[in-house]
Formats: structure tokens, C-alpha cells, sequence
């Protein structure tokens, strides 16, 4: 790298190379790769398949299925019940119950609309299920194949259902919900009376709950690549592949959600879960309805009676509103991990939140991040540039040294290097401004795609900042680009092209250099590669970068303006003939002395 006599090849060498790293990462976090749907017959052949259950073989294998846990009248007489639909419902969410099972069949999100502008709806009660089985007096009871009793009232701050099935001798097992007002949140126990000597002591429930995720988003891949199982393991918060089938099995956890893209519901329990069994199962692509299978399975030791405390919510997934809930439910959104996470919850989001706090639109408020961003970064995209014109001016001096040691590739680099250090020039600081921008793309590659913010927020032509613009439709599939066209990613991929060509002049050239040759096609090609990648993304990602290529090239041109090199000249001369002048840092005059003693063990 350091042999080139080009100092703007040295920086482009660098720059692809880091462009090139940040391709790969987006490719791999953009991998849709896809594994075949398991058989279906394999993927139940240990499941109870009656009454939509996805239980597994039950609390005890031998015990037949609980026969006289039967609608009973007060003489204990048999009474036929038909199912019934009731509702809990506040200004936040719509949800819907059936006595059979007493279990929650719709969540409906009021302030929310699917692509296509019906009504969101969270479960789809034929696509569903929970399930509690536990052993009574030698047999299985599924309380999902029981048809419940069902009281209604309201409270001073919401609404309250009671599900009650009595057996035969008195035992009853109840399901509580409370819905309070302005909340997603709803409160769920199940308590057993009468129960005791029917039980045994230390007995076990197991709990199964499914569901297959319907979709709500127009761009229905990268909903799937975005939607798993997420939990809390007492010490963080993970979760299971996004992009392919997968199953874990979890000791203990203190909630887990059925996260999508841009909503979750989360099932969380006041002594925790253990021995969670848990599995994700893509739905085929010629599903467009729905996205994926996500399966829950967990046991808990009871003592006498059941008595179980859950909470369901029913969420967006809003940063601010996930943080509220305490529970570290905000790591539900994909932000990242390590230094881009942190960039995106502690610098991006406050700086999002503070401008949308001016009601401004979104695409102005993209705009003004962009510019704090690079008014931030101005400093270095300065001293890169008067470093690269530091690198341009000794362009006469390296070519003398070329041509002074034709023959001798080390011995140029050793008195190149020397000459860097001499003149206080160093060939990496004009990679600077990149490198500190890799950590903010990669947050912001996060931060748009998963903004529930930007979801169906128009601007200019984009319909919904949070998926891809869409001005045209091809009516075929390009491999790698799909069948619709992304002006915004058009513009950014030309914005990046245009930049790129504006270096290349105002860098100094490769000349007959080889590698600087091919690393000049390749910093033209990448482009064209990032177009690809960028077409079925947010366009709220394409727009940002756009508008960062757009003030990058007006801060270089405005710094070239007012770069004079014959003074950059000068002063390098004045350093050069300075005696007191050890020459460099000491980072290059550690390298000088290196390139020195590998000559010598050459020799």
C-alpha cells in the first residue's frame, strides 16, 4: 500500500477497501437466505393436531384425555355451550376472546393500518393458539378444547373478563383479563379452586402458545427476515434466527415476544419462565399472506392450585414506549450491536426524536440529521482533504525518488516513508473522515429500516419512508435488484458515482500504477453494487445517504476552493529545511524504522 508513489491511490486503496468491508457487512445483514420449509408431517409428527393445538406429548405421556372436565349445571347435569366472541377494547387496542379456550383471538392496533390500509390485527384466531395441559386425577386437560363461562364488568380505570369451566365435583379453573384505559398493556392470571385433591402435589402446566404471523407490510421479505422470537434471559435480551427456520431451548427467561418488524407481542410472567422450548418456521414464499410460524413452549411447577400471573402487550415497536415498560422490551428493535447500537440509542434517536418534536416532515427531518451529522464530521473531512493536497504537492519530490531507485521497490518505499515523515505528512489521515463515518452508516443501515416512525410517512414521490420508493414497475425480476425501481437509490447510487469521479480528478492518478488501476474500476463498480443492495431498502436509508453524498461533495469542493498548494508547498519546504525537525510522529517513525531493519535482513 505504501509503495505507490500516488498519495490519492493510497487513500482510494483504503477507502474501497473500508467501502468494500461495509458492502459485505450489508450484504450479510441483508441475507434472505432461505431454508426450505420443513414437511409439514415432520414438523407435527410429535404434536396433538386436534383443536389447532401445537403441544407437544403432554405433561404425562400415558394419561388419556380428561373425559368429565365437562360443562356442568349446578346438579352436576351436562349443559351443550356454543362459543362465543367477546371484547376488551380502550384507545389503543381492540382485542377479542373466545369461551373456547378463553383465549385472545384478535389484537387489532387502532392507530395502525396494514399496508393496504385495513385494519392491523396482530393474531388471526384460526392461525393461533394457547394452550395450558396439566394432569387432573389420572388424565390430560387441554383448557383450549373447554368452552368457558364469561362475566363482563367494567372497573374505574378499564375493563375486566372472567372465564370460569367448573368440572363435575365443584373444580374450577378460571382465566382473568383486565384491559386498563390508554394501555396495550392486559393483564392475564389463571387461578384453579377446588382443585387440590385432584391435581397431586408438585404437579406441572404446560403452556403452548403459536402464532403464525400475519403480514403487514408491503415489502414482505424483509418483514420476514425481520420477524423471530425474541427473549429475556435474565441477563439479556436474544433472540433466534431471522433469516432462516430455527429452534433453542432456554433455561430461564423472564418474557419472550413474537416480534415482527414493526410489532410485537410480548408475553411476560411474574415468576418467569423455565425450560423455554422455542421454534421459528418460514412460511413458504407463495404465502403472501403470512410470514411467519413462531412456537412457544414452556412448563411450571404448580402446588395444590393453579395460580399464574401474565401480562400480554400488544405493542409497536416504538423506541420510547418499549423503553417505558422497564423491562428492557426497547431491544426489540434491531439497532444494532456493539458501537452502532450504542450510536443509534444514545446519539441517533435523541437527535431524531428532538427534531420530530418540531413537527417537521420526515424527509426534512432526514435532511437536518444529515447536516448535523456532517457539520459534525467537518473537522476531519478537512484535514483528510489538506492532507490528500499535502500528498499531491510531494507528488514532483516521490517521482523523483521513482526514478532514483527504478529498480528498487523497497528502497523507494524506505525513502518515501522518510520523506512523509520529514514533511509531517501522513498517508493514512486522509482516510480519517471515513472511518469515522462507518460506525454512523452502520447505525443509520439499522436506525431507518426499523423506525416505526417512518412507517407510511410520505415524501415527495415515496408513498412510506420505512420501505422502498417505487416510481416503476419493470414487470420482470432483475437478479439482485427485483422488478420495481428506486429512485431514491438511483439517486444515491449516481450521487455516490459522481463523488467518486470528483476524487479521482482531484486526487492525484494512478499513472501506470496496476493496482491503482483496478482499485479505479472497482471504486466505479460499487456503485452500481450498491445499487443492487439499496433498491428493496427503506427509502429513508437511500434518501439519508443521498443527501450525505450531496453535502460530502459541496464540502470538498468549497475546501478546494480554498486549499492553495503552492502555500501547502511552503510550508512543507520550511518543515523539510527545519534542523530541529526529527521528522513525523512517532507512529512514522516507528514504521521508517521497521522498513529499515527488514532492508537490512534482506541484505
Amino acid at each position: 500500500m505504501l509503495n505507490s508513489d500516488k498519495g490519492g491511490d493510497k487513500n482510494s486503496l483504503i477507502g474501497m477497501v473500508i467501502i468494500s468491508l461495509l458492502f459485505a457487512v450489508m450484504m450479510f445483514m441483508n441475507s434472505d437466505e432461505e431454508q426450505p420449509v420443513k414437511d409439514a408431517e415432520a414438523a407435527t409428527s410429535t404434536e396433538i393436531s386436534e383443536g389447532n393445538s401445537s403441544v407437544k406429548e403432554p405433561v404425562e405421556d400415558a394419561l388419556p384425555i380428561e373425559a368429565s372436565f365437562a360443562d356442568v349445571d349446578t346438579n352436576g347435569v351436562p349443559v351443550k355451550k356454543e362459543n362465543e366472541t367477546i371484547t376488551l377494547e380502550n384507545d389503543k387496542v381492540k382485542i377479542e376472546f373466545e369461551s373456547l379456550g378463553a383465549r385472545v383471538t384478535s389484537a387489532f392496533i387502532k392507530d395502525y393500518k396494514k399496508y393496504d390500509g385495513t385494519p392491523l390485527n396482530l393474531i388471526h384466531g384460526d392461525k393461533s393458539n394457547f394452550d395450558l395441559v396439566f394432569a387432573k386425577e389420572g388424565r390430560k386437560v387441554h383448557t383450549n378444547r373447554l368452552i368457558f363461562d364469561v362475566k363482563q364488568s367494567k372497573t374505574d380505570d378499564g375493563q375486566a373478563i372472567v372465564f370460569s369451566h367448573k368440572d363435575a365435583k365443584g373444580g374450577q379453573i378460571s382465566f382473568y383479563y383486565v384491559l386498563k384505559n390508554d394501555s396495550y398493556e392486559l393483564d392475564f392470571d389463571v387461578k384453579s379452586k377446588n382443585l387440590e385433591n385432584q391435581l397431586g402435589l408438585d404437579s406441572k402446566v404446560k403452556m403452548a402458545m403459536n402464532i403464525v404471523v400475519p403480514r403487514q407490510e408491503k415489502n414482505l421479505k424483509n418483514e420476514r427476515n425481520l420477524t423471530t422470537l425474541f427473549y429475556n434471559d435474565n441477563e439479556e435480551v436474544d433472540n433466534l434466527s431471522e433469516s432462516s427456520d430455527d429452534d433453542e431451548i432456554i433455561e430461564q427467561a423472564k418474557w419472550f415476544a413474537f416480534k415482527g418488524q414493526f410489532f410485537s407481542t410480548v408475553l411476560t410472567s411474574e415468576n418467569g419462565f423455565s425450560g423455554l422450548d422455542m421454534r421459528t418456521i418460514r412460511q413458504s414464499d407463495n404465502d403472501e399472506e403470512y410470514v411467519k410460524d413462531l412456537r412457544v413452549e414452556t412448563s411450571m411447577k404448580i402446588k395444590d392450585e393453579i395460580n399464574l400471573d401474565f401480562k400480554l402487550y400488544f405493542l409497536p415497536n416504538n423506541f420510547k414506549q418499549l423503553k417505558s415498560y422497564e423491562q428492557d422490551f426497547q431491544y426489540l428493535i434491531p439497532l444494532g450491536w456493539g458501537i452502532f447500537g450504542w450510536i443509534n440509542r444514545f446519539v441517533v434517536i435523541e437527535i431524531f426524536h428532538f427534531l420530530e418534536g418540531f413537527d417537521l416532515n420526515y424527509g426534512l427531518v432526514i435532511f437536518i440529521m444529515a447536516l448535523v451529522i456532517k457539520l459534525a464530521l467537518f473537522p476531519l473531512t478537512k484535514k483528510s482533504y489538506t492532507s490528500m493536497a499535502a500528498m499531491r504537492v510531494l507528488k514532483p519530490q516521490l517521482d523523483e525518488l521513482k526514478a532514483k531507485h527504478p529498480d528498487d521497490p523497497a528502497k523507494q518505499q524506505q525513502e518515501q516513508m522518510a520523506l512523509y515523515s520529514k514533511a509531517g505528512v501522513s498517508p493514512l489521515s486522509g482516510c480519517l473522515p471515513m472511518l469515522a463515518q462507518m460506525p454512523i452508516l452502520f447505525a443509520l443501515f439499522r436506525f431507518f429500516p426499523a423506525s416505526i416512525e417512518l412507517r407510511q410517512q410520505s415524501f415527495l414521490w415515496a408513498d412510506d419512508l420505512s420501505t422502498y420508493d417505487n416510481v416503476y414497475n419493470l414487470g420482470f425480476d432483475i437478479w439482485q435488484y427485483g422488478s420495481h425501481v428506486s429512485l431514491f437509490a438511483l439517486l444515491m447510487a449516481a450521487s455516490s458515482f459522481i463523488q467518486m469521479i470528483y476524487n479521482s480528478q482531484n486526487n492525484a492518478s494512478g499513472g501506470d500504477n496496476p493496482m491503482a488501476k483496478q482499485m479505479k474500476y472497482m471504486m466505479y463498480f460499487m456503485p452500481i453494487i450498491f445499487l443492487g443492495v439499496m433498491n428493496s431498502y427503506a427509502a429513508a436509508l437511500s434518501y439519508y445517504y443521498f443527501i450525505a453524498n450531496m453535502m460530502t461533495f459541496a464540502q470538498q469542493y468549497w475546501i478546494r476552493r480554498k486549499t492553495d498548494d503552492a502555500a501547502i508547498l511552503a510550508k512543507i519546504e520550511a518543515k523539510q529545511k527545519d534542523p530541529n525537525n526529527k521528522g513525523g510522529n512517532r507512529i512514522q517513525r516507528r514504521m521508517e524504522e521497521m522498513m529499515k531493519q527488514q532492508q537490512q535482513m534482506k541484505k
